[in-house]
């Protein structure tokens, strides 16, 4: 059996890593599918160790069909929305893995995509994409990301070796790109949070993308404060600052419900920048980019909308880190469903009786 992973974007791999070394573990062969442009980024990738057979990098469209029909694999692992060329035969199957659980629509919508199957997390999850979809196919196997930490499995850098102060508590925040607060975050916020240390761990397009050259530039300029480590670029996988980290805040990023999973608590940070395409008349546009109003989730964890908030409800949190427990334990079941290290087996159990 052959298996694709068609890798749209770097940040896809975590997502996929705990299947691929299910499949190696298995003898089965697994193949990234990679934009070409997009190499540089899989250029330090040692995909034995990962358990990949080969990357097979695409100029366009037509030249990733070829690929795809000249090995026919058995199937296609897609991070987000696709659509099947009426040239690949339907022997080739498209599964779903989304590379996020978060609050934003496309979650949902993604599955107008053609799809055979999608892998989901959680009962809520679930019973929402069987209203919306009612003849296609869900399974809920559990959020295989998080796989690794539950297994023991994941390497984990000391946080002295980060160059951070073992003695204190961590701070990990982790902001979306987009609503993003990291331009409404202060010049010092390292600084005025000096007791902890600062993890930043942006999403991969504040980094990545010119477009958000503003964000880079004001995550680099706190990296050089004393207590604060900004995750380089090349280091995609979230999952080992989560094991560091004593609490996480962040704006409206799909790590949030990664995080309480592991009974931890987080913040809501809600004062994020906007661009005028979103205010006013035309506010009704992240509505629509968010499946839901963010204050539905609010019990998840403790809120600040301004940055004096912040830092006083960051200490709180960090005093009292059960408050949210109960409420956190509700969603994580709802949300992210199966958290027993064993996600990756049923996805692989299914790709191999189908």
């Amino acid at each position: 059996m052959n298996v694709f992973f068609d890798v749209a974007e770097y940040y896809y791999l975590p997502q996929y890593e705990p299947v691929i070394e299910e499949l190696a573990e298995r003898n089965i062969n697994a193949y990234l599918l990679v934009d070409s442009s997009k190499k540089a980024y899989f250029s330090h990738l040692d995909i034995r160790s990962l358990g990949v057979k080969d990357m097979l990098f695409y100029e366009s469209d037509s030249s990733k069909e070829k690929i795809i029909l000249e090995y026919l694999p058995d199937w296609i692992i897609f991070g987000n929305f696709t659509q099947r060329s009426e040239k690949i035969p339907m022997q080739v199957k498209f599964a779903l893995i989304q590379h996020g659980v978060g609050p934003k629509s496309c979650y949902y919508t993604v599955s107008d995509g053609d799809f055979d199957v999608r892998f989901v997390e959680g009962t809520e999850r679930l019973n929402k994409l069987k209203q919306m979809y009612p003849q296609d196919k869900f399974l809920d196997v559990g959020f295989v990301k998080l796989d690794p930490i539950v297994n023991l499995s994941l390497a984990v850098p000391s946080l002295k070796a980060l160059g951070l102060d073992e003695s204190k508590k961590t701070i990990l925040y982790a902001p979306s790109f987009f609503p993003c607060s990291i331009e409404c975050l202060p010049l010092n916020f390292p600084e005025a949070l000096s007791e902890f240390n600062i993890i930043l761990k942006p999403h991969f397009f504040s980094l990545s993308r010119d477009k958000f050259k503003k964000q880079k530039q004001r995550l680099e300029h706190w990296a050089k404060q004393e207590n604060a480590y900004l995750v380089p670029i090349e280091s995609t996988n979230i999952l080992p600052y989560y094991c560091l980290a004593d609490l996480m805040f962040s704006d409206a990023s799909s790590t949030v419900f990664e995080f309480i999973a592991l009974d931890k608590p987080i913040v809501w940070y809600q004062d994020y920048k906007l661009s005028w395409s979103y205010k006013g008349l035309f506010s009704y546009r992240l509505k629509k980019r968010m499946d839901f109003d963010l204050k539905d989730y609010f019990s998840i964890g403790a809120v600040a909308d301004n940055f004096s908030e912040l830092c006083n409800t960051i200490k709180a949190e960090i005093e009292n880190p059960l408050g949210y427990q109960n409420s956190r334990k509700k969603y994580v079941e709802g949300l992210i469903g199966k958290v027993d290290g064993k996600v990756k087996q049923r996805i692989v159990n299914y790709l191999e009786a189908n």
